[in-house]
């Protein structure tokens, strides 16, 4: 088996990273309000992440009209999440964004930069 790639966050954005191993998944400018329908309580949208596995196709599942794949971090193995596989009706863009459970995740804030 090859090496893990982790991709390392660069800058001084605020981030939020595993709460169980600190690996970096998403910067808080990804963020987006969840649809009316769609919110929960403690998730969060995002249109971009990184450092995770999505679930095999066996495991995909469906919410309604929407179809759905678990997502993992790629250095614990700690379920985040999950992510659009296939959205039809109100936002054919929702596909491939990320849903993040918030009790799962920690928060960097930005690091103020010297003058």
């Amino acid at each position: 088996m090859g090496r893990l790639f982790v991709m390392e966050h660069i800058g001084n954005d605020a981030y939020f990273y595993c709460i169980r191993c600190n690996t970096y998944i998403a910067k808080q400018r990804h963020q987006y309000d969840l649809p009316r329908g769609e919110a929960e309580p403690y998730v969060r949208g995002f249109t971009q992440v990184v450092n995770v596995l999505v679930g095999e196709a066996s495991d995909y599942y469906e919410i309604g009209s929407h179809t759905f794949a678990d997502i993992y971090c790629i250095q614990c193995g700690h379920k985040l999440g999950c992510q659009y596989i296939k959205v039809r009706g109100w936002d054919p863009h929702e596909d491939g964004r990320v849903k993040l459970r918030m009790q799962n995740l920690g928060i960097r804030p930005q690091v103020p930069q010297e003058p």
